[in-house]
């Protein structure tokens, strides 16, 4: 406002902004200002700037609720409005109105209430139009604060998760080292009993054909059997023809007979014993199906184990994410942090002005109130010296009295100077009425 020169608004213009505050105003008011109702019309302005009645700053001022009774009235009503005018002066230095002072409450002019009030219209719109700006940005850095917290605790809680993941680390680790060592132990068994099936898978193929040849010959048996019961039938045809010839033959073929018995035991012995091997070898079989399905459980035991290093990575990545984030979100909030302690500073600084001027309004309050102190007792003395002037008049008239038969001439240059000095006591007299009823009229 230092650096602008603010438009003078048409009284109009000024009228129809004050009714919309629900200010009575009239343009009567800017051609014949009365001080008593612009009075008003300045506690109004002072209240709508400041959101504060100004009689209650006045109050405060003071620094007291009730002004003593011992002081006289005119010195009361002298601090008020010496207080009243530092209020509105403040406030309206601030507008851009600086040389605001008592001459404008007790004797407003046209073209300086004009000039004021278009200041202060000016203000309250630059105010409307640039609250809505502020109150924006305060409700951005209010939402980047708010998130900016829930990410510092979503952090707080991935440091804590990732501190206990990092703890367990190494126990999980060694742990799959365990499994990984007690697996391998496991698969050598497992490859030994996998080689050992297959040789025996294969010493039982081998052992289905043998025993299918055996059948086989077991049948050929058979069939030379019958053949050779058909032979004896045909011999014992023959008996009667060739006896002799027939006992050679007889006995040929009981030797041949038995001979094939024998074979047939041999036969038989060795298929026994070629099916309890293949029992065994059964028996093996269902062990190595045990086995390898064991083998396949520890392999998903494995897989599942490596499902959960997968996670742990991905959630150490997610955690270095997050932590990226976090960095993100501190230089932003140390940023903001930055911006905040900057307001912060510019609004100690106006504190302090806002103080200095407090205090040097205070001490002009003091000061005005000594010198009030001053002036009543300088009238008091004023007032001691009259009286000792009229004793006096008193005394040299009696003198007078006394000598005026004798010194007729030295009585009459004496009334002459009496008058004189009256004049000028009355003279005096006269001033200092002017100058009290003036400093009245300056107080009402």
């Amino acid at each position: 406002m230092t650096d602008f020169e603010c438009p003078i608004l048409p009284i109009s213009e000024i009228c129809l902004f004050f009714r919309d505050c629900k200010i009575d105003i009239s343009e009567k008011d800017f051609k014949s200002p009365d001080p008593r109702k612009w009075h008003a019309i300045y506690g109004e302005m002072f209240e709508i700037q400041v959101k504060r009645s100004i009689d209650q700053v006045v109050q405060q001022m003071l620094m007291v609720s009730v002004v003593d009774k011992s002081y006289h009235e005119y010195k009361e009503e002298g601090c008020a409005l010496m207080a009243y005018t530092l209020c509105l002066a403040r406030v309206f230095n601030v507008l851009g109105f600086k040389d605001f002072s008592l001459r404008d409450l007790v004797s407003p002019t046209s073209d300086r209430i004009q000039k004021l009030s278009s200041l202060f219209i000016n203000m309250v719109r630059h105010t409307q139009i640039r609250r809505p700006l502020i109150e924006n940005i305060i409700q951005r850095v209010q939402v980047n604060v708010g998130q900016s917290v829930s990410a510092r605790n979503r952090n707080k809680e991935l440091k804590e998760e990732y501190g206990k993941a990092k703890e367990e680390q190494p126990v999980i680790e060694a742990e799959i080292k365990e499994k990984s060592e007690e697996l391998e132990q496991e698969k050598l068994p497992i490859i030994e009993l996998t080689r050992e099936s297959e040789e025996e898978k294969r010493i039982s193929e081998s052992l289905k054909l043998r025993h299918a040849e055996l059948k086989l010959e077991k049948e050929r048996f058979k069939q030379d059997v019958l053949q050779i019961q058909q032979n004896l039938e045909a011999l014992s045809c023959k008996v009667v023809k060739s006896p002799q010839r027939f006992r050679k033959e007889l006995e040929r073929l009981k030797e041949r007979v038995s001979e094939l018995k024998e074979e047939l035991r041999t036969k038989e012995r060795q298929s026994s014993e070629n099916r309890q091997l293949l029992e065994t070898t059964i028996q093996k079989h269902s062990a190595l199906q045990k086995a390898v399905k064991l083998s396949t459980e520890v392999t998903q035991d494995m897989e599942k184990e490596n499902e959960l290093d997968s996670q742990i990575k991905q959630l150490s990545e997610y955690i270095t994410e997050q932590q990226e984030v976090f960095k993100k979100s501190m230089t932003k909030q140390e940023d903001l942090m930055e911006r905040l302690a900057i307001r912060k500073e510019a609004r100690n600084k106006v504190q302090h002005q806002v103080d200095g001027y407090k205090k040097s309004t205070y001490q002009q309050l003091m000061d005005l109130k000594q010198h009030l102190s001053k002036l009543e007792s300088n009238f008091k003395v004023y007032k001691s010296e009259i009286s000792q002037l009229h004793s006096q008049m008193e005394a040299k008239k009696n003198c007078i009295q006394e000598l005026e038969a004798s010194k007729e001439e030295e009585r009459n240059n004496f009334q002459r100077k009496c008058n004189a000095k009256t004049e000028e006591i009355n003279n005096y007299n006269e001033n200092l009425v002017k100058v009290f009823e003036q400093f009245q009229a300056l107080m009402n």
